[in-house]
């Protein structure tokens, strides 16, 4: 969507649609923030230690203290940021 069209619908919208807007803007503002403090976003290819064994993985969501990961294995771990790593200088999704 262009950012004349959100304008254009903005200026339509009466005060109980602007507040709604307001509270999914404000969300998505500290998602971003939260995102920004564990360095870490959706795609990310990432790795960690447990039981002595490195662990590769993709960085599924940032969840509010964990980051939740897919293994290579298939399964789902939730890890607390300060545990991963990026897998190689080159693994940031964007």
């Amino acid at each position: 969507m262009k950012k004349q069209d959100v304008a254009k619908a903005i200026t339509g919208m009466d005060e109980r649609e602007l507040r709604f807007i307001n509270a999914v803007m404000n969300r998505r503002f500290e998602q971003l923030e939260e995102n920004k403090v564990f360095g870490f976003d959706k795609g990310d290819k990432v790795q960690w230690i447990m039981d002595n064994k490195i662990h590769n993985g993709v960085v599924l969501r940032l969840n509010k203290k964990t980051v939740s990961v897919l293994d290579d294995q298939g399964g789902i771990f939730a890890i607390g940021p300060g545990f991963l790593s990026f897998r190689d200088k080159d693994a940031r999704s964007a």
